[in-house]
């Protein structure tokens, strides 16, 4: 039973901490996206 206990918190971690690192990953693609549309509007303006 201990060792159940044990791999369901490990799962629960896991899932948590995946969680949060896919979200930074998508808010650095939408920073970089950002960024790209920012230089693309700057060149335009020019």
């Amino acid at each position: 039973m201990f060792v159940f206990l044990v791999i369901v918190a490990g799962i629960v971690v896991a899932t948590v901490w995946i969680t949060k690192y896919l979200k930074r990953q998508e808010a650095d693609r939408k920073e970089m996206l950002d960024l790209m549309r920012r230089q693309v509007s700057r060149k335009q303006d020019s």
